[in-house]
């Protein structure tokens, strides 16, 4: 659990930041900044990442506890993101699955396999606005 604690650190920039308790160390709270130049910029979410018995052999458990408005986040806060499913490999650390959530995730919204149903391709223009008064 050192190393993960290690890789998470490793990634921890301006745009990310860990909070472990100390009584599981499997579970981690994450803080995520919404990235610069985005309709979530000035946006604080946490998240919470849980490695399963399974880990690395399956991939972790991550949700956005913080309400967020994204085509591939759904009201409980489940991600949307291959990696997280079927693409996942124990090739992939922790740090990959951050980057990957901040910035293909987060940032590209995939209108094609939405989470969020009601959610289309023809909402970009309206999803931003609505992603801007979401995050203030």
């Amino acid at each position: 659990m050192i190393k993960i604690q290690e890789q998470i650190f490793f990634h921890s920039t301006s745009l990310s930041k860990l909070h472990t308790p100390p009584s599981y160390d499997r579970y981690f709270k994450i803080t995520v900044e919404g990235p610069p130049g985005t309709s979530y910029e000035g946006g604080v979410y946490n998240l919470e990442l849980f490695l399963p018995e399974n880990y690395p052999m399956e991939p972790p458990k991550v949700r956005f506890l913080t309400k967020i408005y994204h085509p591939n986040i759904d009201k409980l806060g489940r991600i949307c993101l291959d990696i997280l499913k079927d693409k996942w490999t124990p090739a992939l650390q922790i740090r990959t699955v951050l980057i990957s959530i901040q910035v293909s995730n987060v940032v590209d919204h995939n209108f094609y396999l939405p989470i969020r149903k009601f959610f289309s391709r023809h909402q970009v223009k309206s999803c931003d606005l609505i992603i801007y008064n979401y995050t203030r």
